[in-house]
């Protein structure tokens, strides 16, 4: 027999779960369900059927990244009927088992696991089961093959797919992807065996697509360059590491693809100053990378900047050429930078630095590191003339001393600093940044890796 509290209707414990987990299940603005917020709702849920009944009714986005989950869960997962979106732990393995409980939400739009090295083609094949699917995400599975592509392929409403790391992807996949003309955006990085035919065939169907990574997919030419340019609707491209993209083709990218903002040419060694000469005055693009690309030089540089305007985000990190001239060039066409890494560019003074904390007054975000020839000259200037600076890294510049810690820390505003590899700051100038005597809430310290918050 039921108790009273059995016949409390769904509505009176969406309340009750609202106000314990301080949102509303329903708001798409609001983070998913993290792993406390389940903890403490589960704990109400087992009080009594309706609650049991209301809380598997109502949940609708969930992740329980960084927590343990155990087969019970997952069929109490399976049961939640208006589950749309889900984040599996990343400490945990998502396996053949969990997607054949998973198969069961028949209204899932989204599916992320990060850790799937275990998920095999027969567990992938459980998703076709779920028609409303729009994002799937599994990256670093070492056993997965087209087939499982073939599989996802079969989600008519399927516009994200990341499947990067895959290594046994060839370009049938490419070819599977084919039959998602909806496809919106797609990651392939790290699918070593993905080569321009491939990409061919995934433009050519895949006319929609709107961000595209194939970083490290270094079997690709100047054809798959040729290929994207047909993608009217691109906006993200990252190329990190495709050794065989060259000039050919690069400018025809730049005019064709006008909605394109966002460019990662990391590592592209072959990308010389005739691979920016495109023929448009004035380009969309807002994030650069290009990071350790050698072989454009600082005219060839200037000419290409000159067509940014909207340019916010820009990684030139290991490109010794970098100089003086090029930042204070750079600093009078894109203003608008909020985002800059110049780390290990040994040839920049203060000289280079000054004009750009004078001209772009946006900036949030310095990456300095390892620039030897920089002084505590710097830390005065960003004190001075850069209000929004967040994070600074002055790792591994020899003569920053205890003089720019002092400077930096009277800027309410500064987050993180690093000052690793920095010789002649004293170990007392260090507790100001990790002791008790400063404000520990406002200031971290961290070891950035030059770059690496800009990828």
């Amino acid at each position: 027999m039921e108790s009273p509290v059995d016949a409390v209707p769904v509505e009176v414990w969406r309340l009750i779960y609202e106000r314990l987990i301080a949102q509303r299940f329903d708001d798409e603005r609001a983070a998913p369900l993290d792993h406390e917020s389940w903890s403490s709702a589960s704990g109400l849920m087992m009080t009594c059927r309706s609650a049991y009944r209301a809380f598997l009714q109502l949940v609708q986005r969930l992740d329980i990244s960084h927590s343990v989950v155990s087969d019970t869960l997952l069929g109490l997962l399976a049961k939640c009927v208006s589950l749309r979106v889900l984040t599996l732990s990343r400490t945990w393995k998502l396996t053949d088992a969990a997607l054949v409980s998973l198969s069961r939400c028949r209204n899932l739009q989204a599916l992320s696991g990060s850790n799937c090295e275990g998920l095999t083609d027969a567990g992938v094949q459980n998703l076709t089961r779920c028609p409303h699917l729009t994002s799937v995400c599994f990256p670093r599975s070492q056993v997965l093959t087209d087939a499982s592509v073939a599989y996802v392929s079969q989600c008519t409403r399927l516009r994200h797919l990341s499947i990067a790391g895959c290594r046994g992807l060839t370009d049938q996949s490419c070819e599977y992807l084919q039959k998602c003309p909806g496809l919106v955006s797609l990651n392939l990085s790290k699918c070593y065996q993905i080569s321009d035919r491939g990409i061919e065939q995934l433009a050519s169907g895949c006319t929609r697509l709107a961000s595209v990574n194939v970083s490290w997919c270094t079997r690709l030419t100047d054809a798959s360059l040729r290929a994207f340019a047909k993608l009217t609707e691109l906006r993200s491209l990252s190329l990190a590491m495709c050794h065989k993209i060259g000039n050919s083709a690069l400018p025809t990218l730049l005019d064709e693809c006008r909605e394109l903002e966002v460019l990662g040419l990391y590592g592209c060694r072959s990308v010389t100053g005739l691979g920016l000469e495109c023929t448009r005055q004035s380009l969309s693009l807002r994030v650069c990378i290009f990071s350790h690309c050698s072989s454009i030089c600082v005219d060839d540089f200037v000419s290409f900047f000159t067509k940014c305007p909207k340019l916010s985000v820009l990684d030139l990190s290991n490109c010794h050429q970098v100089n003086d001239t090029l930042l204070v060039e750079l600093s009078k066409r894109c203003r608008n930078l909020t985002i800059l890494s110049i780390a290990q560019c040994s040839n920049v003074t203060s000289l280079g630095i000054g004009a750009l904390v004078v001209n772009c007054p946006m900036l949030t975000t310095l990456n300095l590191s390892g620039c030897s020839l920089l002084d505590d000259s710097v830390a005065m200037l960003m004190r001075s003339s850069l209000p929004r600076l967040r994070v600074v890294d002055l790792s591994g510049c020899e003569l920053i001393s205890d003089l720019s810690v002092l400077e930096l820390i009277r800027c309410p505003q500064i987050q993180m600093i690093d000052v690793a590899d920095c010789e002649q700051i004293s170990r007392e100038a260090l507790s100001l940044l990790c002791g008790l005597e400063v404000n520990v809430d406002r200031i971290q310290t961290t070891w950035l890796v030059p770059g690496s918050y800009l990828c």
